[in-house]
């Protein structure tokens, strides 16, 4: 399935404190803000197998998943993103980030790429693993 937001839309997925959601297999392009961002959840949300185009030429933020404040039960993950790809126009003054997180814990992100980079699983936040 393809989300095309055309340049106008912030997210192509938005889960705000819904839990045991999968996103599975979307093709999302063209978005301002975040391919996918989940907020505010505490069990079971799995993002995998998604492609993610994100960034607006213009500026503004351009991020493929962004999670953020979601804490896991009895040391559960509350979020795994597993098996996603991610890029950005080739000139943007946006920032860009494949993975944004803050405030989870624990989080993790494995076989997340963008380019030649692989997101590794963390207690805390999303980090780079490999040549930089």
């Amino acid at each position: 399935m393809i989300i095309d937001g055309n340049t106008n839309l912030a997210n192509g997925v938005y889960d705000n404190g819904y839990n045991y959601v999968t996103v599975n297999g979307l093709n999302i392009r063209n978005i301002t803000d975040a391919g996918i961002s989940v907020r505010n959840v505490i069990a079971g949300v799995v993002i995998e197998n998604n492609s993610v185009y994100s960034g607006n030429p213009n500026g503004g933020n351009a991020r493929g998943y962004d999670v953020r404040n979601s804490v896991g039960q009895n040391g559960q993950y509350a979020v795994v993103v597993q098996g996603n790809s991610y890029s950005t126009p080739a000139s943007t003054t946006a920032q860009t980030d494949g993975i944004w997180s803050s405030g989870n814990n624990p989080f993790c992100s494995r076989g997340t790429t963008k380019m030649d980079k692989v997101y590794g699983c963390a207690r805390s936040k999303a980090t780079w693993m490999g040549n930089d």
